[in-house]
């Protein structure tokens, strides 16, 4: 059974909206599933008696939250997907991980950068880190700065270089730092608790989703004048209930500076 709810707008425009999308919903509809399209789909569907255009021109994990770019028209979904393709779009994410494993030898630094060569896994949802001569390596690399550490979990601020499959999932893990809840990449730690309501609930479902992985910052060229957009969206509910303590506005102010110098509008994963 679905729990039905409706996915929060964080910006409207008549070329393309942005969503802030929860956790444990998938971005596109596989096999029925459903979705964030099909459910927004249906939500906008009440402005228009005619089927709304939603088109994504960049996805997310199933288990990731935040920033979703939907493209609201053909010539829009063109436009946007091809500043993805240029790498031309800047991503911020905010991550919590385990860091328990941690010792002398192997302490998250309080910032720092990850390059690694990693591919997709043939025939699994997974991906790993290989080297360089490895068929299928790509080059993986991204920045960070740590937030907030107590004794065994840290908050880190992530601006991507390169964009591959789960990379900052599996950078992280392969270190011993998996993502709280990301249970794929060998976290133990039970990010989901009880759930927001706003959560959605597959009945028998086990194949579920609920990682501690935040789009919190996403800026892009507006598709008709160029200029900048520049979002950021507010963790969901899971976050303040694991971290009470923190006040998540006061870390998205930090945002507008740059993890690496060499970031321009092109340069970007």
């Amino acid at each position: 059974m679905v729990a039905v709810f409706m996915i929060e707008i964080l910006h409207h425009d008549p070329l393309f909206i942005v969503v802030n999308k929860p956790t444990g919903v998938l971005t596109i509809s596989t096999f029925g599933v459903p979705s964030l399209q099909t459910i927004l789909r249906q939500q906008l569907a009440v402005e228009t008696d005619a089927k709304p255009f939603v088109e994504p021109p960049h996805r997310l994990d199933r288990g990731t939250s935040g920033n979703l770019l939907i493209a609201r028209t053909r010539k829009s979904l063109s436009n946007l997907s091809q500043q993805f393709h240029h790498r031309q779009v800047r991503k911020k994410y905010l991550i919590a991980v385990d860091t328990r494993s941690n010792d002398d030898a192997n302490s998250l630094a309080s910032e720092g950068t990850f390059q690694d060569w990693i591919r997709k896994i043939p025939d699994v949802s997974q991906a790993e880190v290989v080297t360089s001569e490895a068929e299928g390596a790509k080059l993986a690399v991204l920045h960070f700065r740590k937030l907030y550490g107590d004794n065994y979990r840290a908050i880190l601020e992530i601006e991507m270089q390169t964009g591959r499959m789960h990379q900052i999932r599996l950078q992280f893990a392969s270190r011993g730092y998996p993502i709280l809840g990301d249970k794929a990449y060998g976290s133990t730690y039970d990010w989901l608790l009880q759930g927001p309501s706003s959560i959605v609930a597959e009945e028998g479902n086990t194949h579920a989703q609920h990682t501690a992985l935040h789009a919190a910052h996403l800026a892009f060229r507006h598709p008709k004048d160029a200029s900048w957009v520049i979002m950021d969206a507010p963790v969901p509910t899971l976050w303040t209930e694991h971290f009470p303590s923190i006040e998540f506005g006061n870390l998205s102010r930090q945002f507008s500076k740059p993890l690496f110098d060499d970031w321009k509008d092109g340069n970007s994963g």
